[in-house]
């Protein structure tokens, strides 16, 4: 009767584990998330992409978002970290240009916007920008863009 009672749990824990499985898939990639660092979701959404790869700039604590949505049809991944920082926003754009280059992508400095500092990165794997902008005694910093695939 044991032996019945243990085959019967782990049979019937095989459809259970499918069916949730499923239904995350299905719950990730059908909506926008926003998250702290902490968050399961940041392993799943975030960790591995090009995005993760160019990491936080001294962030100021507490003021770490991600923004993730899954593949959608043909269109593409796309992935956010915003945060702010105490660096100015031209150290920040350079120190952004040189990590682009160092994780393979292809880095450009776009003209001025006003007070926003913008650098494009694109490569094979994602077309990201970097925007960096002064409000007061802190840099506000976006990065993220379309992920094509993960490294």
């Amino acid at each position: 009767m044991r032996l019945f009672l243990i085959i019967s749990v782990c049979l019937a824990a095989i459809p259970v584990g499918i069916i949730a499985v499923l239904t995350m898939a299905m719950w990730l990639s059908d909506h926008t998330h926003e998250f702290g660092p902490l968050d399961p979701r940041y392993v799943l959404l975030i960790h591995g992409t090009d995005v993760a790869r160019l990491d936080l700039l001294e962030p100021i604590s507490g003021s770490v978002r991600y923004i993730a949505q899954g593949e959608e049809g043909n269109s593409p991944a796309r992935a956010f970290m915003i945060f702010k920082t105490g660096i100015p926003p031209e150290q920040v754009a350079q120190t952004y240009e040189t990590r682009c280059i160092s994780i393979g992508l292809n880095s450009q400095r776009e003209p001025q916007e006003g007070n926003e500092l913008v650098v494009s990165c694109d490569g094979s794997s994602s077309e990201l920008g970097i925007r960096a902008s002064r409000s007061g005694d802190v840099t506000d910093v976006m990065v993220g863009g379309w992920l094509y695939q993960r490294r």
